[in-house]
């Protein structure tokens, strides 16, 4: 079908696509499944349009990168919400250590204090 499509319903097609923030490969495969046009033609029309706009290309690859970040963060961020959400039912126990090597109990009251310590 890729014969078929003038230039000027392809520009429309890749339009929408950018509009979408889709990458080149997402461009192809939507235009095969929804318009059934091959996608070295897609890549072509793709290209010719980078060449003739490559500020704008070079933007717009940026910001591509920056989609692909922020769905990455989404989906790590999906995940801790997960393991939070697992942890938090469970059981927990509490750490009730102090840090030191001492015990926390009372026993550590018959060591007095320093002052009576040194004064012995």
């Amino acid at each position: 079908m890729s014969g078929e499509v003038s230039d000027y319903v392809m520009q429309g097609y890749l339009e929408q696509c950018i509009k979408r923030h889709m990458s080149l490969n997402e461009t192809k495969n939507t235009l095969w499944l929804k318009a059934k046009i091959n996608p070295a033609y897609t890549e072509l029309a793709w290209k010719q349009l980078d060449k003739a706009n490559p500020a704008f290309f070079k933007a717009y690859h940026y910001r591509l990168l920056v989609k692909d970040q922020i769905v990455r963060f989404n989906q790590l961020l999906e995940r801790q919400v997960e393991l939070v959400t697992s942890l938090s039912t469970e059981p927990t126990t509490v750490d009730m250590s102090n840090g030191s090597d001492i015990p926390p109990n009372s026993d550590n009251e018959s060591m007095g204090t320093i002052s009576e310590r040194v004064e012995q």
